[in-house]
């Protein structure tokens, strides 16, 4: 499936440097754990190391758009 970034995404990608678009794409790809999240968003997760990124995604016309990303605390 084909995935598209919002400009929030590539906004925080940028604040959050630790995380990149290859790291997202690879949670997307090999989640750990995908549930469900309000206004039919989902959430995808995988451990790197000792911390869980987590993707909040949405689907659009057969495309994944990435609405953020981040590390669990």
């Amino acid at each position: 499936m084909e995935v598209r970034f919002s400009k929030h995404a590539i906004d925080q990608l940028k604040v959050r440097s630790r995380i990149t678009k290859t790291m997202v794409l690879e949670v997307l790809k090999k989640p750990d754990n995908v549930s469900s999240s309000y206004r039919d968003r989902e959430l995808y997760s995988r451990r790197y190391g000792k911390e869980v990124l987590e993707v909040v995604v949405t689907k659009e016309d057969n495309k994944l758009v990435v609405i953020t990303q981040y590390f669990l605390e």
